[in-house]
């Protein structure tokens, strides 16, 4: 059985024409991907991550862009095959959390209900957008509904337990 690993960032799309490829950071402060000792990945065809070794990728950085290279790719049509990779690293490697902060992987599959307990959607996945997290519920009618995540004013209560994240939002 493979170890609680969670997601941390997304391998996007090839940059440039020497096989680097962009990298979509999932924490808070996407400097400190640098910090973990162990990672482990999954290409979009693999139902299991596998460990990934140091000197099987490269970072880099331009500006406030994080870019992976996996040698020996060096050229654009190798990279594509790392396109929409996951990364991820143990549970136990993460820092703590302050409450009211969670992880997107505890989240997901939560049922987001309303103030007036009406049942919006599950919760699919999150965006990352420049002001804030959106959050991606399926409807029950197999619609897509998108609701900000924002603590306090929209996000009123996660219960991770009961398995529910209320929120102060009018159905579509």
């Amino acid at each position: 059985m493979q170890e609680k690993l969670v997601t941390v960032a997304r391998v996007g799309a090839p940059h440039g024409v020497q096989g680097h490829l962009r990298l979509q950071v999932f924490l808070e402060d996407p400097d400190s991907i640098h910090n973990f000792k162990t990672w482990f990945i999954r290409l979009g065809h693999e139902s299991v991550f596998r460990p990934l070794r140091p000197d099987e990728f490269a970072l880099s950085e331009k500006g406030h862009q994080l870019y992976i290279q996996f040698p020996p790719v060096t050229d654009r049509d190798q990279a594509k095959r790392f396109t929409h990779a996951q990364i991820a690293v143990p549970r136990q490697d993460l820092p703590s959390l302050a409450e009211n902060e969670f992880y997107w992987e505890d989240l997901i599959g939560l049922t987001v209900i309303n103030q007036h307990h009406e049942i919006l959607g599950t919760l699919e996945s999150f965006m990352e957008t420049g002001a804030h997290d959106v959050m991606v519920l399926r409807k029950a009618d197999q619609t897509e509904e998108l609701i900000p995540y924002v603590y306090d004013q929209i996000v009123k209560n996660v219960n991770l337990l009961d398995k529910i994240i209320q929120v102060e939002w009018e159905p579509l």
